[in-house]
């Protein structure tokens, strides 16, 4: 994209959102970004975002507003939500925005989730889906019918499957922290940092890469009690004990296909390498 008209629309300046932003207006992009909230909106323009206010359901996106659509980028970064109902209704969402916009911008990009993968017991890649897996949880169905969604409206979308999110605010040690017997000690976990999303995302937007799908997943899977046991032990915290289970599902997201295309290293390779300044 040339730097002469570099206008970006954020659909969610949550956690992600607003550091994407920040980082994207001191680049010189104008940024647009939407919040559910007004009390959000002098936190937005502390960032040099121009704040909007929009809420999505699967009737639509309202109120409407023209401007935002027409950035020369789009980035969809609103989650599927935790209950069900609102899982089950996440692609109506999605749809909602495809509907909300004239002709889709130049480009978009999709924040979707590793959860789109089963626990099938082995490393996965981008094109190792399979809808109807046992194993395959509710949101992961819903990411996977957004993903499909968004692609039907904009054939030129780049998807980016993003692991469990981590960075400032987010310490792991709090998550379990003191907790009994807990499940899948020996699962390794599939993380990002949120420096690498953020990253990740800006050189996206200079190289376009449309069309493509991506996982955004650090190099290093410890296992949960390692990772989860060191976290709280870096925060002067009561660790948590595991459960000596069997048979715990799992799944290793691989990050090949991005490194590759986008010569990208990450800047948080080992999610436990980052614990004492989270």
């Amino acid at each position: 994209m040339t730097t002469a008209a570099r206008s970006v629309s954020i659909l969610g300046c949550g956690w992600l959102g607003t550091a994407l932003g920040a980082t994207l207006a001191a680049d010189g992009w104008q940024v647009r970004g939407s919040t559910m909230h007004l009390d959000r909106f002098d936190a937005l323009r502390a960032h040099h975002i121009d704040p909007v206010q929009l809420i999505v359901d699967a009737a639509g996106v309202w109120p409407a507003c023209d401007a935002f659509w027409q950035s020369n980028a789009l980035i969809i970064s609103i989650p599927p939500g935790r209950r069900t109902d609102a899982v089950v209704g996440f692609a109506d969402r999605i749809r909602a925005v495809c509907r909300a916009w004239s002709a889709p911008p130049e480009q978009v990009i999709l924040l979707s989730s590793t959860s789109v993968y089963a626990a099938t017991n082995r490393p996965v890649s981008e094109g190792e889906i399979n809808p109807s897996h046992v194993r395959l949880k509710p949101s992961g169905r819903a990411l996977l019918e957004a993903e499909a969604v968004i692609a039907d409206a904009a054939a030129h979308a780049t998807i980016l499957r993003l692991a469990g999110l981590i960075g400032p605010d987010r310490h792991p040690g709090r998550f379990l922290a003191g907790k009994k017997n807990v499940a899948g000690g020996d699962v390794p976990v599939n993380l990002v940092h949120r420096r690498d999303c953020v990253a990740i995302i800006t050189q996206i937007l200079a190289e376009s890469h449309k069309g493509e799908v991506f996982n955004v997943v650090a190099d290093a899977h410890p296992t949960r009690r390692e990772y989860y046991v060191r976290a709280a032990e870096r925060l002067g915290l009561p660790p948590p004990s595991f459960a000596n289970s069997e048979n715990e599902s799992w799944k290793i997201v691989r990050n090949d296909k991005l490194k590759q295309a986008l010569s990208y290293s990450f800047r948080v390779p080992d999610p436990a390498s980052c614990l004492s300044d989270e």
